[in-house]
């Protein structure tokens, strides 16, 4: 029987009804481990533990009133809640963010990695699942490359494998101030993006012999998914420069100098074709994509969201990521 195929059946056959509930706050939690003070978000809820992998973003910093992070802070909580009333659901912040500790000079992905399995073993949590947005990917590829024992499951969602090796100065600036504008809130002094220097490259990307036996489901984007985040970027980019030519880069950011840099860039075509150029000459993407389906075989189910073209981040929470996860973790019997 094709499992796949069954469960992509029955995503479509089966109605998995998200129904509305009385709101269920979250507890901070503060606790310090062998390695570190770690603070995390307690969901609640009893069974399997599921936990929230941080990516760049702090879903539970209340200090922005920019609206549109307000709003998708509290879709993301309220995705975590939806899973509160099966599972055990927790959400640890990294290194930087809120009551955990400041980040390291050397903070890499092992590092992030290890402080979960540190977490996990002064909760006594023998397993969990895990699932997480954007860089968040990259800590749970870690973990299912070097401790398998301890995951249930992996759900990755517009999932960032790995970091673009920008070795071109031209391209590297571009991507600095890119990330500023990204990270200009809050976060930003949080996530530092100059001193994030590491390109990540797990041991499946150059190792075709490793197999990974851990059931897996990846959500992916047609158009999105065989492409870094900066190609992404570099062409909607150029695209807003030649709709708009007469834009006031005055109001593009809070930050002059990220102004002024972006001004600059709009007014030299050549500069932003070389950029672009470099991005698509420089895309690990493709090789990244063949060893996953390769290293976890038949235990990935690729799941296309690409028909769904709703705008609403919310809607595509609860239409597509949380009865799918759902069915997923039902069909693996990862519930106890």
């Amino acid at each position: 029987m094709n499992f796949r195929k069954l469960f992509l059946g029955l995503i479509f056959i089966i109605p998995f009804l998200v129904h509305a509930q009385e709101e269920q706050s979250y507890k901070p939690k503060l606790v310090t481990t062998e390695r570190l003070t770690v603070e995390y978000m307690d969901f609640g809820g009893e069974g399997t533990y599921v936990i929230n992998v941080q990516g760049a973003h702090n879903f539970f910093d209340t200090s922005s009133d920019e609206p549109y992070i307000v709003e998708t802070n509290k879709n993301w909580i309220d995705f975590c809640k939806s899973f509160s009333v099966e599972y055990r659901v927790l959400a640890p912040l990294n290194r930087g963010f809120g009551r955990t500790d400041e980040v390291p000079e050397n903070y890499d992905v092992k590092t992030k990695a290890e402080d979960l399995i540190s977490l996990m073993d002064y909760l006594q949590i023998e397993k969990a699942i895990f699932f997480g947005k954007g860089p968040a990917a990259q800590n749970m590829l870690y973990l299912s490359e070097n401790y398998p024992d301890r995951v249930l499951g992996i759900v990755f969602v517009q999932a960032m494998m790995v970091f673009t090796d920008v070795k071109d100065s031209i391209a590297a600036e571009y991507k600095y101030y890119d990330e500023v504008k990204s990270y200009e809130s809050s976060e930003f002094k949080n996530f530092k993006p100059s001193s994030n220097k590491e390109v990540f490259r797990p041991r499946i990307f150059s190792d075709s012999s490793i197999k990974i036996n851990i059931p897996t489901l990846y959500f992916y984007h047609e158009k999105y998914d065989n492409r870094t985040l900066w190609q992404g970027r570099i062409d909607r980019f150029i695209e807003g420069v030649e709709r708009n030519p007469n834009y006031d880069w005055t109001t593009y950011s809070k930050s002059d100098e990220v102004n002024s840099y972006f001004k600059a860039l709009a007014s030299d075509k050549k500069r932003m074709k070389y950029i672009q150029d470099y991005f698509e000459n420089n895309n690990p993407y493709p090789q990244m994509n063949l060893a996953l389906s390769r290293a976890y075989g038949s235990n990935l189910v690729q799941f296309n969201e690409s028909n769904d073209n709703s705008d609403s981040w919310w809607t595509l929470i609860e239409k597509v990521y949380i009865p799918v996860m759902k069915g997923f973790f039902y069909i693996n019997n990862l519930k106890e």
